[in-house]
């Protein structure tokens, strides 16, 4: 089936300048051009949420961070991203944003059948498919001087006119939205008290509920449940397995736990080194592979951190792991 890009853009009609606004983790999008009217695109639907294609970084140290990384994820697919710290993991979400790009003549990113980034350059509309990313940040991104209420809204930023957005000026509908949204990961009872007052836990909870508000596509999760402690952390993934289960909405999310994406991930993707060093169900993990992504970064030899919670792999936890593995 063929549609127009008017269509699946409807709301980027009519020509407002884009605004990034990274205090937020969002993006205000420039409506689309009369010129994207006539183009045809295959419906999102059918495509792979995510298409990246012999994906290279190397940071200005020389250090390569991915190496011709390759991926495909279905729409509604529920993904862990596995490895050690250094493994690539974050830089992988971010190049999957835009909000990164790979070495000069590496490869592609596609999202939502869009393209993000090809040889390393964004796409001149990358604006618009950020629009429909949700990307949850392990630090949360929330103004702590606002209500918890107002940063919620700010996942309207992307659809409502930028006078609106500057001047916090939001509907009784779009306030209803962002409660209910709020709802769904329970903490609508603070809706109205300071972000800067709520826990670690609570304003994880937060940034999910923006990114409902957002109405994103797919969720892209980086290590959010690294600074948590362990009955918060169950939570939060319980959140994200919800909205993956009842909305159908695509989840990849970076965990050092493994016990974490046993649970709530079908599908494993683990990184060494920057490469792909699996990608299969998760219960065809096995416990020598576990081993073999944790314990053998033998170019980038590292201590790996004894607290449970704070991106470590505790004896105990791996043991756990394996033996569910």
């Amino acid at each position: 089936m063929r549609i127009r890009v008017s269509d699946l853009c409807g709301r980027f009609a009519a020509g407002i300048p884009p605004v990034e606004c990274a205090t937020y983790g969002l993006y205000l999008e420039p409506r689309a051009a009369k010129r994207e009217a006539v183009q045809v695109v295959e419906q999102p639907s059918l495509m792979p949420a995510v298409q990246v294609s012999n994906l290279n970084k190397t940071f200005r140290s020389g250090r390569k961070a991915l190496c011709g990384i390759k991926l495909h994820v279905g729409p509604g697919e529920m993904v862990a991203l596995l490895g050690a710290s250094g493994s690539g993991k974050s830089t992988l979400l971010r190049n999957m944003a835009g909000l990164t790009v790979g070495d000069r003549g590496s490869g592609e990113v596609r999202m939502l059948g869009r393209r993000v980034q090809r040889n390393g350059v964004l796409a001149r509309d990358v604006r618009i498919v950020r629009s429909r990313i949700g990307f949850i940040f392990q630090q949360f991104n929330l103004v702590g001087r606002l209500s918890l209420l107002t940063n919620v809204l700010a996942g309207t930023l992307g659809r409502v006119p930028v006078w609106r957005g500057t001047m916090r000026w939001f509907t009784a509908a779009e306030k209803a939205l962002a409660m209910d949204a709020l709802a769904q990961v329970g903490i609508a009872d603070y809706a109205a008290q300071r972000a800067s007052t709520l826990s670690g836990g609570q304003q994880q909870r937060a940034a999910i509920a923006r990114a409902l508000v957002q109405q994103a596509e797919i969720i892209l999760a980086d290590e959010p449940i690294a600074s948590l402690d362990p009955e918060t952390a169950v939570r939060v993934m319980e959140i994200l397995s919800q909205i993956n289960r009842e909305k159908n909405i695509g989840v990849i999310v970076s965990l050092h736990q493994v016990e974490f994406a046993l649970k709530y991930c079908s599908r494993v993707v683990a990184l060494r080194d920057g490469e792909v060093v699996y990608d299969g169900c998760t219960e065809n993990l096995t416990p020598d592979l576990l081993r073999e992504i944790y314990n053998a970064q033998s170019s980038r030899p590292r201590e790996r951190s004894a607290k449970p919670g704070l991106g470590g792999l505790t004896k105990t936890a791996f043991n756990s792991a394996t033996d569910t593995a």
